[in-house]
């Protein structure tokens, strides 16, 4: 959870709004609000990319819901959900079906880094194709291999991606709530 400061309230034109139109206030911050949130969800879309070798398409269960008065209070929420990622998606090479004797194994792109899965071998068993590895010596039973989910990659302390986006959404918010109350107060005619 991320919580976003309102140190920009001490700025002279917001304050000078306070005092002349205080009931335009909330909308200001619901305008904010929502104008972080898009930023904090674009910039997790572009840096998780980047940064841990994801396609764009595991990123698309990622929901926000706008601010508005309706919810009782002020708050916006992004949502991201996602399921481990299978090897196979992680730019897996060999990245065809390895019949017969496989020998040395598969690696895959995670974070920017090649990673080498020495007994690992690309199969099809039951109808779901992806990076498998025995559990034992015998045949069966196997294991997909995955990584980690889109929100487990977002928070982990191993890239410190997240006070980026912390980061962002607060400049987001601020300047957003600066140009509000300019054009609030330009519009009554006050600066």
């Amino acid at each position: 959870m991320i919580e976003i400061g309102f140190d920009v309230l001490n700025k002279g034109v917001v304050s000078q709004l306070l005092r002349r139109m205080p009931d335009k206030f909330d909308d200001i911050v619901i305008t904010s609000a929502n104008k972080a949130i898009s930023a904090y969800r674009s910039e997790v879309k572009s840096k998780t990319t980047k940064e841990w070798s994801v396609a764009k398409s595991q990123l698309s269960d990622f929901k926000i819901t706008r601010a508005n008065k309706r919810s009782g209070g002020i708050a916006a929420l992004a949502q991201l959900r996602g399921k481990r990622i299978p090897l196979y998606e992680m730019g897996a090479n060999p990245s065809s079906i390895m019949g017969g004797k496989t020998t040395g194994g598969v690696s895959v792109l995670i974070a920017g880094k090649r990673h080498r899965f020495k007994h690992a071998f690309v199969a099809d068993i039951n109808g779901k194709f992806g990076v498998y590895e025995r559990k034992g010596s015998d045949r069966f039973p196997v294991k997909m291999l995955t990584t980690a989910s889109v929100p487990q990659m977002v928070t982990s302390q191993n890239t410190k991606l997240m006070p980026q986006f912390v980061e962002k959404a607060q400049k987001v918010f601020n300047e957003t709530i600066i140009s509000e109350c300019e054009s609030w107060l330009n519009v009554m005619g006050g600066k």
